[in-house]
């Protein structure tokens, strides 16, 4: 009987040990899930490329121009704490190695536990029609778990549909001794051309009242013009008459005081 009553306690305490080791693996375990662990411990990879709406990517040959593309892994990629990393490490590159600009997003998983796998990228314009592409994604692609896609990444390549649109070539430039034809200049309406003979009996216009008192005006400035230009030598000859007389009489005045000095000089 008190071997019985002993066993009860050793019981309990072997219970109460195994729940608390038990809480205590599941919390590390939590712990584990909500971290992004060590990279390589599980395998990670794309599972498939297609048009949201429906449709297969890789190697397809009528990709609408403004497509969207969904890339779907087996592994979260969009958890906050890999996703600063994943978004930069989709790209699409053209056949001609031409950089597209690209739009990556993605559904938070907190909002949309289901799209925790899908990354989504749209090319910002419109593709080329007839156009090859290479939607190209990083080995650094990191899954929640910590593991990366490794190796050299990912290609998936596409054409758009539509025909390629080519380039008209360019008209050959002009020779540089090729001179372009002489405008003919323009004949007044006044003037009759030399071989008009109907000119001949074309009357000029009538002069405006406007136009016939500034000639009048002109004809009559040019005979005043005329006029000065006669009276001018009169009007010189007048003035030097004026000067003559004064001149002559300093002259005799001057010369008889010559003469009286002289016979002065004689007489001593």
């Amino acid at each position: 009987m008190l071997g019985k009553v002993k066993w009860k306690p050793i019981s309990a305490i072997l219970i109460i040990l195994f729940m608390q080791v038990a809480a205590f693996a599941y919390a590390e375990g939590g712990n584990q899930a909500a971290s992004p662990g060590v990279p390589g411990q599980k395998s990670f990879n794309l599972a498939t490329v297609t048009l949201v709406g429906g449709g297969n990517v890789e190697n397809a040959v009528d990709v609408p121009i403004d497509a969207k593309l969904n890339l779907q892994f087996d592994k979260n990629v969009v958890n906050s704490l890999i996703w600063g990393v994943n978004s930069k490490c989709v790209s699409l590159v053209s056949q001609d190695d031409e950089n597209i600009p690209v739009s990556v997003t993605k559904l938070d998983d907190t909002i949309d536990f289901s799209q925790r796998q899908n990354i989504f990228v749209q090319p910002v314009n419109p593709l080329r029609p007839g156009t090859a592409y290479y939607l190209k994604i990083s080995p650094e692609l990191k899954a929640k778990n910590g593991a990366t896609l490794g190796g050299t990444g990912i290609t998936i390549a596409f054409k758009t549909k539509g025909e390629a649109v080519v380039q008209p070539p360019q008209s050959a430039t002009e020779p540089d001794d090729i001179q372009p034809a002489a405008a003919t200049p323009a004949t007044p309406a006044n003037v009759v051309a030399p071989n008009d003979l109907s000119g001949k009996d074309k009357q000029l216009p009538a002069e405006k009242p406007e136009q016939q008192q500034a000639a009048a005006n002109t004809a009559a400035a040019t005979e005043t013009s005329i006029q000065d230009l006669d009276n001018k030598p009169k009007e010189i000859t007048a003035n030097l008459t004026n000067w003559i007389t004064p001149i002559g009489i300093v002259l005799v005045a001057g010369w008889i005081a010559f003469e009286i000095l002289i016979k002065r000089n004689r007489k001593q």
